[in-house]
């Protein structure tokens, strides 16, 4: 993780609504929304792997937003060796890589839906390494020495700025504030223009997902996902809540939790939840692009324009 992703949803919440009439947050509680859109052909999912909603045209791809968040890194660890030390800027990124789990919109959106992951890992997020590497780190992160606390944030213990070291000056904010990175884009609009708290993208996807979990149709599969979970031994309400289980904070999943995810994507297929869900939630976004599309046309030029931004800095720190 780079030091940049650790802040990246800073500013989560319904807030992202904002740029539309309804937010997710109130739909929920609101019951069934009225004249539901009409959907196109259910797909049967098992895996959402190639899966796409349609907001994501809009959006940089999780390969892209990888990308953006090592080089903010990489000009973090640039700017640390001038004056003098090291800082690294993390493992340079592979495409199809864990790390761009963290910036795939439908990963684990409806919960968890890859029977060859939760074998594994359950309802735990996977890790490079596997479960054996994940239970041999340390929870105790090592504290950072002041003058590397001082110039990642431009500020010493005492709360006053500082301005130079050694004779180099320190750019406001550290070296934290000050990479080169693609214009127009800060910590919350890693997945591109339109995706920070208050974005258009950000708002199309909270409200769709909160008015397709309200639908009669989704209401329905996740009764009968619940139902298949009841057979099987486990009372849950809605899949949302399935991972839900103790061992979630421990490093690695105990065979428990293993066993309850693994019928939790059976009864996901046996149900086609993710199908159903993906194809009313998709309905829903086609209607909101619709009625948005000169401001989403905007959003999709500055996102081309950030990509061709995000490759060539990438290439000039070394990227490949």
């Amino acid at each position: 993780m780079t030091v940049w992703r650790r802040t990246r949803w800073a500013l989560a919440g319904c807030a992202a609504a904002v740029a539309l009439a309804v937010t997710s947050c109130q739909s929920s509680a609101t019951g069934p929304p009225r004249n539901p859109p009409s959907t196109t052909a259910v797909p049967v999912v098992t895996s959402v792997e190639g899966l796409h909603l349609p907001v994501e045209a809009y959006m940089l791809t999780p390969y892209q937003s990888v990308q953006e968040d090592w080089v903010r890194s990489a000009a973090v660890s640039a700017c640390m060796r001038g004056f003098g030390l090291s800082y690294p800027a993390g493992v340079r990124p592979v495409r199809h890589g864990t790390a761009e789990n963290a910036f795939t919109v439908l990963f684990r959106r409806y919960g968890v839906t890859e029977a060859r992951s939760v074998r594994v890992w359950g309802y735990h997020v996977p890790r490079p390494g596997g479960p054996a590497a994940a239970r041999a780190v340390s929870p105790v992160k090592g504290r950072l020495p002041p003058v590397v606390r001082a110039l990642l944030t431009g500020v010493d213990g005492s709360g006053r700025r500082v301005v130079r070291h050694h004779g180099r000056a320190v750019p406001p904010g550290g070296c934290l504030g000050a990479p080169q990175t693609p214009a127009g884009t800060g910590l919350d609009e890693l997945q591109g223009p339109g995706t920070s708290a208050d974005g258009i993208v950000a708002a199309i996807k909270a409200d769709s997902f909160g008015r397709s979990e309200a639908d009669p149709r989704v209401e329905a599969v996740v009764r009968a996902w619940s139902r298949c979970m009841s057979a099987r031994g486990y009372r849950i309400r809605d899949p949302l809540h399935a991972a839900a289980v103790p061992s979630m904070d421990a490093p690695a999943p105990t065979r428990a939790e293993i066993a309850r995810a693994e019928t939790d994507v059976v009864c996901k297929t046996r149900t086609n939840l993710v199908g159903t869900w993906f194809a009313v939630e998709s309905a829903y976004q086609r209607v909101a692009i619709h009625a948005h599309q000169d401001e989403l046309a905007a959003v999709a030029r500055r996102r081309d324009a950030l990509a061709a931004q995000i490759e060539h800095l990438y290439r000039s720190y070394g990227g490949r």
